[in-house]
């Protein structure tokens, strides 16, 4: 991942191919391949915490600037940290990524029923990074 280009741009493009071919893998029509971009964004960002600041900042930039992704504002994760929301709505659920605004580290995401705003699926991100067995703490 570190090899991941971190001109927002050029990682569009990336993911861009990434989802066009998830698309067509999975028999969706190729306009799909936004709902997919916007699922790897997030993957990324929850699967490698420890990643570049610059890539975060790209990530962000990149799930901000798909066409039916919504920029929701300021927002708080369930700890009361500020941050910044996304949100993409895909069959009935509105998935949505909170940033911390300065670090662009991801701090919460969350699923909703896009109609009754009812919780599906959250989860707070705390602390991360590297450590040397799964019973160790960042």
């Amino acid at each position: 991942m570190l090899a991941l280009p971190v001109d927002a741009n050029r990682l569009y493009d990336v993911i861009e191919r990434a989802g066009a071919i998830w698309a067509a893998d999975n028999g969706r029509p190729a306009a799909d391949r936004t709902h997919e971009m916007f699922t790897i964004v997030g993957d990324w960002l929850r699967a490698a915490p420890a990643l570049p600041s610059a890539l975060r900042a790209a990530l962000y930039r990149v799930a901000a600037r798909l066409p039916d992704v919504e920029l929701l504002g300021e927002a708080r994760d369930t700890r009361g940290r500020p941050g910044v929301a996304v949100a993409q709505v895909d069959a009935g659920l509105r998935r949505e990524l909170v940033f911390d605004p300065q670090t662009a580290q991801l701090l919460m995401e969350r699923t909703v029923n896009a109609d009754s705003g009812a919780l599906v699926w959250e989860a707070t991100y705390v602390e991360s990074g590297v450590v040397a067995s799964t019973q160790a703490r960042p």
